[in-house]
């Protein structure tokens, strides 16, 4: 007589429950790095970055710098930059070129520089955008009614954060972390 060969062998059983183990932790832990991204880590690593911005730096050297780092970008590379949707020249500055500029290096966020000259440190990307624009003394305003973000720090210096959209009231909570900033 023939040998009934059985479709559930333990070998079988064993090597079904491991895969599918492993695609149900696979499953289930991506889903939570996301949320423990989205949800805890990015927000903290946000409220980080807009205390550095908003309270540790010196606005009036920080406005310098980047307005050093805005000539010496446009200057070496006129041609360079990556056209953004919006017809917007951008070039994302290389950590190897902000070696001379320390206070910039040290409160972190992205570095862009656009064909204006306007050196943007951007934070955020998680849930919300926001970050300073630090405009060229020369700059001059390319249409009317040109935004320019949300708070002047400082002439020349400006904080933009999405979170004005979404709350009437957030100027005062920039105020409070500006006042301290003072201190």
């Amino acid at each position: 007589m023939k040998k009934k060969r059985r479709i559930f062998s333990r070998r079988n059983i064993v090597v079904l429950l491991v895969v599918s183990t492993a695609g149900l932790l696979l499953f289930a832990f991506i889903p939570v790095g996301f949320f423990a991204y989205f949800v805890l880590i990015g927000p903290i690593q946000d409220a980080r970055l807009q205390k550095r911005l908003l309270c540790n730096a010196d606005h009036r050297t920080l406005l310098e710098e980047c307005r050093r780092l805005s000539k010496q970008v446009v200057i070496d590379n006129p041609d360079k930059g990556k056209e953004e949707p919006m017809g917007v020249v951008v070039m994302r500055v290389p950590d190897s070129e902000l070696s001379k500029f320390r206070l910039v290096r040290r409160i972190g966020g992205r570095v862009f520089v656009n064909i204006d000259g306007v050196v943007s440190i951007e934070g955020g990307g998680t849930m919300r955008h926001f970050g300073v624009d630090a405009y060229p003394e020369d700059f001059r305003e390319p249409f009317s009614n040109y935004d320019y973000g949300n708070k002047e720090l400082v002439p020349g210096l400006w904080y933009y954060d999405d979170r004005y959209n979404r709350d009437n009231n957030y100027d005062k909570v920039i105020d409070g972390m500006l006042r301290r900033n003072r201190k």
